[in-house]
């Protein structure tokens, strides 16, 4: 936050003079800083997420780190680290999927109803074989 309230003032002092270069590049710093805080949030709410207990809630989060770290990699222009983002965002969605699909089949066994338990196992079954040509 500190970073970012610094970098604000400098887009205020630099708007004030009319250096109209100067300003733009304050506005980038400004637009770093956010994307950086917004990556430590995420970060804090993974481990806070984590320390739950609660896999889905971890998966969520998890998914959410990946995507601030792409905006933040997409942001700079390196497009290595935005690809290598890009997939981390992919196998973080497909742990999600996978994480609700076992918490849906644990549902449907503990019903006793065995088709929906079938339906269940083969829908896991499927994000295991997405995860795993990933």
């Amino acid at each position: 936050r500190a970073r970012q309230r610094v970098a604000e003032a400098e887009l205020r002092e630099a708007e004030s003079t009319g250096d109209e270069i100067k300003a733009a590049r304050a506005r980038q710093r400004v637009a770093e800083a956010k994307l950086g805080l917004t990556l430590c949030t995420r970060e804090a709410e993974l481990r806070e997420a984590e320390s739950t207990g609660d896999e889905i809630k971890a998966a969520r989060a998890r998914q959410q780190v990946a995507e601030a770290e792409l905006r933040e990699a997409e942001s700079t222009g390196d497009e290595i680290k935005a690809a290598r983002a890009r997939q981390k965002v992919a196998e973080a969605k497909l742990g999600l999927t996978l994480c609700t699909r076992e918490a849906e089949l644990r549902e449907a066994e503990s019903t006793g109803d065995e088709i929906k338990a079938a339906r269940a196992r083969q829908r896991v079954a499927e994000a295991e074989l997405r995860e795993a040509e990933s």
